[in-house]
Parts: C-alpha cells; structure tokens; sequence
C-alpha cells in the first residue's frame, strides 16, 4: 500500500449554502462561477459538504447596467416631458402677456375692463413704435 501526498498552495474563499453551511472553495472555482453568472451563463453545479446545490444568487453585472440603462432612460424621457412642458407653459405665458399689453396700450383697465382715453392717447402719440398691428384711435 502506497501513500500518496500533495501540497497545494491556492487561496480559498469562505462561502455560505443556502442551508447554512458556511466553508471554503478555491477561489479559481468561485471566480469560474462568478464569471457565468455575471454573463448570465448557467453556473457550473457546486455541492455544499452536506450536498446541496449551490450556486452564486444575485443580479449579474449584465442584469445591474441594463437595469441602470433603463433608469436613466426613465430619468431622460421625463426631463424631455418637464422640458414640454415648460415650453407649453412658456408660450401662454407669453400670449397672456402680449394680450395685456396690447389691452392696456388701447386703455383697458385691467381690473373693471372700462376704456380711458388719455391712456390710449398717451401710447399713441408718445409711443406708437409700441402699439404692433393696432389700429390708430386717433383721428
């Protein structure tokens, strides 16, 4: 009867089975397995001591950046709406405002709609560069 020996040197890394079971496998094994799930490959089988199935559980990296993929294409199409939005909101500001202007350059009281004419004399005669596209009140 022969004894055989060998050493080995290799690093190990600690693991824990679903089960418990926390012990040691070489670290060339875990990284093999590591390397599948992280490419979405089926993972080599790996028997805990008490016999069990076990295998790395988790979001692969692949499935992490398509997740953060889809994120920031949320977060983009939403400052794309915000951005519609703020234009939309923008352009009837913009009107409202022209409509006053236009309504107080003719002498319409903002608040009891009634027409003055000395305003409306006023713009007219030391402003008519302002008045766009308004008929003349005066004669």
């Amino acid at each position: 009867m022969s004894k055989d020996t060998m050493t080995i040197s290799t690093q190990l890394t600690v693991v824990t089975c679903w089960c418990g079971m926390t012990y040691a496998i070489p670290q060339a094994i875990y990284d093999h397995m590591l390397h599948k799930r992280n490419n979405n490959e089926r993972q080599s089988d790996t028997y805990c001591p008490l016999g069990h199935i076990w295998i790395i559980t988790g979001k692969s990296d692949l499935d992490k950046e398509r997740e953060r993929a889809e994120r920031l294409a949320r977060q983009l199409a939403n400052a794309e709406e915000d951005a519609r939005s703020e234009r939309a909101s923008h352009i009837a500001t913009k009107g409202q405002l022209t409509r006053a202007r236009k309504r107080a350059d003719r002498g319409v009281c903002q608040h009891c709609k009634r027409s003055f004419v000395n305003v409306a004399r006023h713009v007219e005669t030391c402003h008519p560069d302002k008045i766009e596209g308004q008929q003349r009140l005066l004669p």
